[in-house]
């Protein structure tokens, strides 16, 4: 689960952080990097944005049928 993303730019590199629970990963993306390095760096980032989104909307699904049920108990 992805806590945070941390991307720092710098004339010479771009440093993309992701910190998540089990493990800190870093990937420095250098004028000298290769386009399999680069590519790959962008779709584990790209993989770990699509989890928390959907993480993100399961909770909010279940708060919106959490607030249905409220209201209707509370009508009762």
């Amino acid at each position: 689960m992805l806590q945070s993303i941390t991307v720092s730019a710098s004339p010479a590199a771009v440093l993309l952080y992701c910190k998540s629970q089990q493990a800190h990963h870093a990937v420095n993306i250098t004028d000298r990097s290769s386009k399999p390095e680069i590519i790959s760096a962008a779709l584990e980032l790209t993989d770990h944005q699509a989890a928390t989104i959907e993480r993100l909307q399961q909770q909010q699904r279940i708060l919106w049928a959490t607030l249905a049920a409220l209201t209707a108990w509370a009508l009762l």
